[in-house]
């Protein structure tokens, strides 16, 4: 049976509310009542199928039937660093890479970037729409929003390849030729600049890296955020995630 989806905070045993923010759509929107069945995510592994046992204007109060393991979580990490894009395009690349199994989704600046998301609102915005995102696609843990970092501050040691989307890489580094290095690395991270790229002085720095892996995704110059999304693919493909 289908059932509506909303976070829940102050997980006890057996009970639970629904988050303030929910609780307009929950009750306004699709007016559900008492006795009404939903399933409950709280942003960690599992599922909780509750039942409304008391609500109000600023309160909804759910009864735990059961809880269970999701099974639409991303199985293993895989992490994006991405140049801040102009206007709307943040969020499409976040609702892409919630439904294609990302983990977590760091942006950064970089000398090219024109814009920025150095204000508090912004980022919760976009938490927001990680939110949203993992309620559509089956997801009970959303797409980590990282706040917004300088392209130096970026650890990349932490990784076990770190796959450096570069127009200029050279033509063997292609995917099929780095297939077996996705395969095996267990923690793997993606990089990709904004609409203006990399300076040179940048492209030098990050590929200076061991395990940074200049790749190449064809003769055709991709957007930033087509980049994203097919490359996410492409790795949540070949590694089941």
């Amino acid at each position: 049976m289908f059932m509506k989806k909303f976070f829940i905070k102050n997980i006890k045993e057996t009970n639970c509310q629904v988050e303030d923010w929910e609780i307009a759509h929950l009750t306004r929107v699709l007016r559900m009542q008492k006795g009404d069945r939903f399933l409950g995510l709280a942003c960690d592994e599992f599922e909780y199928e509750c039942e409304i046992v008391n609500m109000s204007k600023n309160s909804v109060d759910a009864r735990i039937l059961q809880k269970s393991l999701s099974g639409k979580n991303p199985k293993q990490l895989l992490t994006v660093f991405q140049g801040v894009l102009k206007g709307e395009k943040n969020e499409l690349v976040i609702q892409k890479l919630s439904e294609l199994g990302a983990s977590s989704l760091v942006f950064f600046q970089s000398e090219n970037t024109v814009s920025n998301l150095k204000k508090e609102s912004k980022i919760e915005r976009l938490k927001k729409i990680a939110l949203e995102s993992c309620k559509q696609c089956g997801r009970s843990m959303p797409l980590e929003i990282n706040h917004v970092v300088s392209l130096g501050q970026i650890d990349f040691s932490l990784f076990d390849l770190v796959l450096f989307l570069y127009e200029n890489a050279p033509s063997e580094n292609t995917l099929f030729n780095l297939l077996d290095k996705i395969i095996s690395a267990k923690k793997v991270a993606i990089i990709i600049g904004a609409e203006g790229g990399f300076s040179e002085k940048e492209n030098s720095t990050i590929t200076a890296r061991e395990n940074v892996q200049s790749i190449s995704l064809g003769q055709r110059i991709l957007r930033a955020e087509t980049a994203a999304i097919s490359m996410t693919a492409f790795v949540s493909f070949i590694k089941n995630i």
